[in-house]
């Protein structure tokens, strides 16, 4: 007798372990499938905006030789006013500090970013993006994506937090950067814009 009901604990314990990998085999496949879901939405988002961005960029003709600062910046762009505008590119986090036309934007309601651009050859766009990822990485406080060619967005440190995107168009790096979590991509396709000739 002793056998006869081991055998049908033993059924029952094979039983449950089956059905338990099982669900643990139907929740892996769900998971898979959510999330790729996710992750394949996420792509085609990220591929919609960076081809807005290109098209946008593309109608902007850059006053490349230029000394006025003023004359890359417009007075508005969506509901941000320009503020300031200097040919000074300072961000001491990033250990950015020279030349380059700079322009600080602000809202209504206070909120605000700063551009610039740095123009130069291969080699000087590659140090500058350097620059920006050797400060990302002694920082110890950052993340990083690369978006797309020539795209990275960045947020770096604490008190207050840096939100940046870089974009290097083939000819001039482009930095966006907030001390507020805006949608600097989008700003940035607006920038553009609202500067190219209409």
């Amino acid at each position: 007798m002793a056998e006869e009901g081991s055998g049908k604990t033993t059924g029952k314990v094979l039983l449950g372990c089956g059905i338990v990998a099982f669900l643990a085999l139907m929740a892996v496949i769900l998971a898979t499938i959510v999330f790729g879901k996710r992750a394949y939405n996420w792509y085609q988002t990220e591929r919609a905006e960076e081809a807005a961005l290109a098209a946008s960029h593309s109608q902007w003709s850059p006053p490349v030789g230029v000394k006025d600062a003023e004359a890359w910046f417009p007075d508005e762009v969506g509901p941000y006013r320009r503020k300031s505008v200097d040919q000074q590119l300072s961000v001491p986090r990033l250990h950015l500090n020279f030349e380059a036309p700079h322009a600080r934007y602000e809202a209504p309601d206070g909120t605000g970013y700063d551009l610039a651009f740095y123009g130069g050859s291969d080699l000087e766009r590659e140090a500058v993006r350097g620059r920006i990822d050797s400060s990302l990485e002694q920082s110890g406080f950052h993340s990083r994506f690369s978006l797309g060619e020539g795209q990275v967005s960045f947020s770096e440190g604490n008190n207050p937090r840096i939100y940046g995107f870089v974009y290097d168009t083939g000819d001039l790096v482009v930095l966006i950067w907030s001390t507020e979590k805006l949608e600097l991509r989008d700003l940035l396709g607006d920038f553009f814009g609202a500067a190219s000739p209409r």
